[in-house]
């Protein structure tokens, strides 16, 4: 049993070996002048300033990815940090954020489509992989029995 449970958490490092630099890289990016983020923003407020919120949301979009990593970590240690009302509300907001989010993003796969269909399929597949295990961790840390990581 105890195999088993270390194996799994095995797996749940190496995902935070993955997903932890592809959320710092993110947000990261944004700030950074030459990365290609920085610059789709800065161009997009350049026609409109107003349309310099998308940029603000997909920091806070960032940000909240950022969370979801140190979640991650928490989950790994086993180490329980502030309420699970706290991260129950990072969760409402990251839902909201990603469904609202992603300008940047689906300019990309809009012109993937162009070019070839089976990148767009690829894209899609690849970031599915990536992002959705870091929404299944939300679940597990906050479905656990109160008393599980006391042990």
């Amino acid at each position: 049993m105890t195999t088993m449970k270390n194996g799994i958490r095995l797996r749940w490092k190496i995902y935070a070996f993955l997903y932890i630099p592809l959320a710092l890289s993110n947000l990261t990016s944004l700030f950074y002048p030459k990365s290609d983020l920085y610059v789709y923003y800065h161009t997009l407020a350049a026609f409109h300033k107003a349309l310099y919120v998308f940029y603000v949301v997909h920091i806070l979009s960032a940000v909240l990815g950022l969370l979801s990593a140190s979640l991650l970590l928490l989950y790994v240690t086993r180490t329980e940090f502030l309420p699970r009302s706290f991260w129950k509300w990072i969760l409402i907001l990251r839902i909201i954020f990603d469904c609202s989010d992603h300008r940047y993003e689906v300019s990309l796969i809009k012109s993937l489509f162009h070019v070839n269909l089976s990148y767009v399929v690829i894209t899609l597949l690849i970031t599915t992989a990536l992002i959705l295990p870091s929404y299944f961790i939300f679940y597990k840390y906050l479905a656990r029995p109160k008393d599980l990581f006391s042990k």
